[in-house]
């Protein structure tokens, strides 16, 4: 990841302080771990359903679209920014725009916090679901949920 990175602020010519790599790193595995959390839910997710590759490029889709990192969430309706407000890689997106245009450090803790509890929110979630899909299962006899 770094290599890409170093190989990005090559091409783009973006100089950074040596010092903004570190917490761009924990603010990206934070940010990881929060997408994960939402990767699982899509994944248990699909346990009920036969056409699960649509409902994971749909919600992927919706995913980078509501996360500010194609398009900006100033230019956005206001209900875009309130549902982009519950998907992870929002905040991440956020702080790493923040630290890399303007080397603003005001709101780390805050927005770290945040994505942090709702990557563990989304894996409480996909567990209660995966016990549920593993429940149904053992009652029907069949790992076919429909």
């Amino acid at each position: 990841m770094e290599v890409i990175f170093l190989f990005g602020m090559l091409v783009f010519q973006i100089k950074l302080p040596f010092t903004t790599f570190g917490v761009l790193i924990i603010i990206w595995m934070v940010s990881i771990f929060s997408a994960c959390g939402f990767g699982l839910i899509i994944g248990s997710f699909c346990l009920w359903s036969p056409s699960m590759h649509m409902w994971s490029n749909l919600l992927a889709s919706l995913l980078l679209l509501l996360s500010g990192a194609n398009y900006s969430l100033e230019a956005m309706p206001v209900w875009v920014r309130i549902m982009a407000q519950c998907v992870p890689l929002t905040r991440g997106v956020e702080l790493t725009k923040a630290i890399i245009n303007s080397e603003d450090y005001s709101k780390v803790d805050s927005l770290l916090t945040q994505e942090f509890l709702l990557g563990c929110i989304g894996f409480l979630i996909s567990l209660v679901m995966i016990k549920y899909a593993e429940y149904l299962s053992r009652i029907k006899g069949t790992m076919d949920l429909d």
